[in-house]
């Protein structure tokens, strides 16, 4: 079992992985749609729930891996397949490794967030990470950015569902970010 987990590392750590999964889609990071339907916001949740669970251990990153790779193809799924990458950087062995592989996840996820600065999910994502990345990573630029950016998100974005909306202000509070 440990064997298969480091394969799965080893594919997910691929040159270009997450960077190259969106080129290669038709996809717009922008358009990432928050429908309203149950089933749409109990798997936005459910996506949510894993990617905040993925670094505690192992097995919680194959659940956060399981419920990315179930999602229909769109640029939603794309901007957790970049999360996932970025949280496999925490498993490598090899710290070298480990600090490379992060830094070239982490450089993509910039490089997206460049192109689409408006992108709720991006911004939650870089945010999650940036909360929970050691100092000494110093990947801690963007949080006050990021926190003002959801935030007036939330408040102006009709289309977000209330569920939704109190995910994100839960994940702010948990993370003492005033959400007034």
């Amino acid at each position: 079992m440990l064997r298969n987990f480091s394969l799965l590392l080893c594919l997910i750590g691929i040159s270009g992985f997450s960077l190259s999964l969106i080129a290669k889609s038709n996809l717009s990071i922008d358009d990432i749609n928050y429908q309203n339907s149950e089933s749409h916001i109990a798997t936005n949740l459910k996506v949510k729930k894993s990617f905040r669970y993925s670094t505690h251990s192992k097995d919680e990153f194959k659940v956060f891996y399981n419920t990315v790779h179930e999602l229909e193809a769109s640029s939603y799924k794309e901007a957790y397949l970049l999360a996932l990458a970025i949280v496999a950087a925490k498993f490598e062995f090899n710290p070298i490794n480990k600090i490379r592989h992060f830094q070239k996840e982490k450089n993509n996820l910039e490089i997206l967030i460049a192109e689409n600065p408006n992108n709720l999910e991006l911004r939650y994502i870089r945010l999650a990470i940036q909360l929970n990345t050691p100092k000494v990573m110093s990947y801690k630029d963007n949080i006050e950015e990021d926190s003002e950016y959801i935030i007036n998100e939330l408040r102006s974005n009709p289309q977000i569902p209330q569920i939704i909306k109190d995910y994100f202000v839960h994940f702010l509070t948990r993370h003492d970010i005033n959400f007034t």
